[in-house]
């Protein structure tokens, strides 16, 4: 499973996290950090769900291959599950970043590709 995580500071500017333990220590600051997650097996998504405090349902939904595209908004995050296609040679840039102005301190996004 590849994780990826990007912290929005609120004011458009955006940065890399090295790993989940630095964005789950920035989530104190403002603005909201995005969890792109890619080809998540069950083993994997607990710890990061303990971390994240995300409710179990969400976890489901992340290893449902046949899950329709949704958003949950619970109250310390919002869920967000779509379909996307990525070309093999656009693997290199296949992070999709959400719109800054969603207010919520933590988001995930699920995709099924693990590569890039």
């Amino acid at each position: 499973m590849a994780i990826r995580c990007v912290r929005f500071d609120g004011q458009g500017a955006m940065r890399v996290l090295a790993d989940v333990a630095e964005a789950v220590q920035s989530l104190a600051e403002p603005g909201f950090v995005w969890f792109d997650v890619g080809g998540p097996r069950p083993e994997e998504l607990t710890p990061l769900g303990a971390a994240l405090n995300l409710h179990p349902l969400s976890l489901e939904d992340c290893l449902d291959e046949n899950q329709i595209p949704k958003l949950d908004i619970f109250p310390n995050y919002s869920f967000l599950l779509f379909n996307h296609h990525v070309p093999p040679e656009r693997h290199h840039d296949r992070l999709h970043a959400p719109d800054p102005a969603c207010g919520h301190r933590r988001d995930v996004g699920v995709d099924d590709d693990d590569g890039c």
